[in-house]
């Protein structure tokens, strides 16, 4: 959360620990609806002056100014005082600033006032917790207390903001969309999903045990998933706090490259290999294939199946890759934007069987509702070396042309890793560059090439890092001299002219470098 110097006249806080402080001076409240409304703010990034302007509006508090020196006051927002309550003369000292620049009521002539510290003020009409529990729900701008395992919670609603003041929900700092297993009890958990999904913030729906916030510990959450659920293979993936789950890495399924002096393709599955995003859904949830939440809208999520895992790839068209990356990896979804995104989806981890038979669950799980957002993706038995060279070529002549081909290996259960039960069926192009330029190796190859900066015949600048054995990383300086021409192999070239995926090949010396730009 943003903060001002010298906010209401007041130095500007220092830590996060000053920041509530400061929140319980300027509005009187607890230290819990302190925690609770600044840990809200800085989820969503709002400055501490504006949190403490809309939390007065909200519920109606009277401003007061206040005084640095003497009189004569002046009228200054933001200071506030719950009306009717008695002023309390009981100074606040942790982290409190100078007594010469502590808040004074409007009118107060005794110097030495300091502006009441009120009680916390009142949300709204307080639902008894069995009518509450009763109803499934509180009204909007209504609180309950809510009996827990270490005493009495307050849940409060703001619209679609549920609050709690269980250390769960207050650890969580996953921004005010986020639920515990208190609000869960009284609101149900569909009721809880359901809200949750139409605010796009999924991610936040399994996390309901205490301290399992930003600061807690995803391993243990989904150990504890794990305990009560049953194997993973019967459970949706545990998704971690916040936006990042790494169990997702561990279980997806990825390609090795098909050798064919080694491995014969007949009897395989075979498919289009997309250029899309890979996407897993775990039945809440869509997640990348490291790990990182998906922010995808609402219509898009309800209509994936839930608590059934699928893996696929978000897809716009070919040669669209670029532009579904940048939709995609959007923190805030524009509906507009994933109009014509697809999920296409290449298996089910979560289904028995092989790849044949996890894809006939998946068309049965998704249904005939769900074709405005996902589809299953079409494959053929694979008859033989000849039949993937043919329609490798006729995926390499679309317009635009295809990204290459998939093989998956009929019988083989899913597994999470690289492995030789799938692979892909690739068809690089070459070209020429010029080498302008050098990137210092990192990790193990520090001291040595890390990758040549080069330049093609159109001026377009880029690195070309894969394809050099570690003793062709050495002297690289006289091995690969400023000026001279390179061959790399490429898959293609993104929107911007630049090769996707660069691979050196050799020296060309056969190449005059004069046909490249200074």
């Amino acid at each position: 959360m943003e903060t001002e110097d010298g906010l209401f006249g007041w130095p500007a806080p220092s830590s996060p620990h000053e920041l509530v402080n400061r929140f319980m001076e300027l509005t009187g409240v607890d230290v819990a609806t302190a925690l609770e409304c600044v840990d809200m703010a800085d989820g969503c990034s709002i400055p501490l002056q504006d949190a403490i302007t809309n939390y007065l509006n909200t519920h109606d508090i009277v401003r007061i100014s206040h005084d640095r020196q003497s009189p004569p006051q002046q009228e200054s927002a933001v200071v506030p005082v719950v009306a009717g309550q008695a002023e309390v003369r009981a100074k606040r000292r942790l982290l409190s600033p100078p007594r010469c620049q502590r808040p004074r009521v409007s009118g107060d002539d005794t110097s030495d006032r300091v502006g009441p510290i009120a009680s916390p003020p009142k949300f709204g009409r307080l639902i008894p917790e069995a009518e509450a529990r009763a109803a499934h729900d509180i009204p909007d701008g209504c609180e309950t207390s809510f009996a827990g395992g270490s005493g009495d919670y307050r849940i409060t609603r703001r619209g679609a903001i549920y609050t709690c003041a269980c250390p769960s929900w207050r650890n969580q700092r996953l921004g005010p969309y986020r639920t515990c297993k208190h609000i869960k009890e009284l609101r149900g958990d569909e009721a809880e999903r359901q809200r949750l999904v139409e605010e796009g913030h999924t991610s936040n729906l399994d996390v309901v045990r205490s301290g399992l916030g930003s600061r807690g510990s995803a391993t243990a959450a989904c150990a504890t998933r794990s305990k009560n659920t049953g194997s993973a293979a019967d459970r949706p993936l545990g998704k971690a706090a916040g936006s990042h789950n790494p169990l997702i890495e561990k279980q997806v399924m990825l390609a090795q490259t098909w050798d064919e002096g080694k491995t014969s393709p007949t009897g395989y599955l075979m498919s289009e290999k997309l250029d899309g995003m890979r996407a897993v859904w775990d039945g809440a949830a869509l997640w990348s294939r490291t790990g990182n939440a998906i922010a995808a809208p609402a219509y898009f999520l309800s209509a994936l199946p839930q608590g059934f895992k699928l893996d696929g790839e978000l897809f716009l068209g070919r040669g669209r890759f670029q532009e579904v990356m940048s939709v995609c990896r959007s923190h805030m979804p524009v509906k507009a934007a994933w109009q014509n995104v697809r999920y296409v989806i290449f298996d089910a981890p979560g289904a028995q069987g092989g790849v044949r038979e996890r894809l006939a669950e998946a068309l049965r799980q998704l249904g005939a509702g769900a074709g405005h957002v996902a589809r299953v993706h079409e494959h053929q038995v694979c008859t033989g070396v000849d039949h993937v060279h043919k329609e490798l070529q006729r995926v390499l002549s679309l317009h635009p042309p295809g990204e290459g081909l998939m093989l998956a290996a009929q019988g083989k259960p899913h597994r999470g890793g690289r492995c030789a039960d799938i692979l892909k069926v690739k068809k690089f192009q070459t070209n020429d560059a010029k080498v302008v330029g050098y990137k210092s190796g990192k990790g193990k190859h520090v001291g040595r090439l890390g990758a040549l900066e080069c330049k093609l015949r159109t001026g377009h600048r880029f690195d070309v890092g894969s394809g050099f054995a570690d003793a062709e990383r050495e002297d690289y300086e006289a091995r690969y001299p400023i000026g001279c021409v390179v061959e790399f192999k490429f898959f293609e070239l993104t929107t911007s002219g630049i090769p996707r995926f660069p691979t050196f090949l050799r020296i060309r010396p056969d190449v005059d470098p004069s046909e490249f730009p200074a």
